[in-house]
């Protein structure tokens, strides 16, 4: 911690912003994370620096997060209390950007007209549930090489709706037509 972090930022003092994802899966027995004692101890010493931690509230992350050179200097969001709303708002955004992106990059692609329809992406946006890795998934299987992005944006689009038995996401019925397309294509090529 004091070569690789705070050595470093102490010498040059550039605003830095560090992200640790999934704090919750790091395998570590003390009663307090780890990572979050030893941030206790150090964070006085780098203000320039910001941390961006995500993780499950577990009891260890939890009491890490209430150690007394932490506490006052944390801000909590919990995913689980933002408004749905937010959340398809960001990832029909999400679709947007990245739709847009592939239509200018892409060679392949004649649009004649705007693409995608803003009902294809209210669908997407459904279909996503509030999930962002059904969203990232169905972007990168439209931008696929192997099929027009037009042809692969259809197929997810024609799904069913109903994801009773796949659970609230429909990420399992993705997941197939994503496999399925993979192995049409393979069998092609042999």
């Amino acid at each position: 911690m004091e070569k690789l972090i705070i050595g470093p930022f102490k010498a040059t003092s550039i605003p830095t912003l560090i992200i640790i994802d999934a704090l919750d899966e790091c395998k570590d027995e003390e009663p307090a994370s780890a990572i979050l004692s030893m941030l206790s101890r150090y964070v006085d010493q780098i203000p320039d620096v910001k941390f961006f931690i995500t993780g499950r509230p577990e009891p260890r992350i939890r009491s890490g997060f209430r150690l007394e050179s932490l506490a006052p200097i944390t801000e909590v969001l919990k995913l689980h209390e933002v408004k749905p709303e937010a959340v398809d708002r960001d990832i029909e955004l999400f679709f947007w950007i990245q739709f847009t992106n592939l239509s200018k990059n892409r060679s392949d692609l004649d649009l004649t007209e705007d693409w995608p329809s803003s009902s294809d992406v209210e669908i997407l946006g459904r279909k996503a549930a509030g999930f962002f890795i059904y969203a990232s998934t169905v972007v990168k299987f439209i931008a696929s090489d192997i099929d027009p992005p037009t042809e692969r944006l259809s197929l997810i689009t024609s799904l069913p709706e109903s994801t009773a038995d796949e659970g609230k996401s429909g990420v399992d019925q993705l997941y197939t037509k994503v496999l399925e397309q993979a192995f049409h294509v393979r069998n092609l090529l042999y």
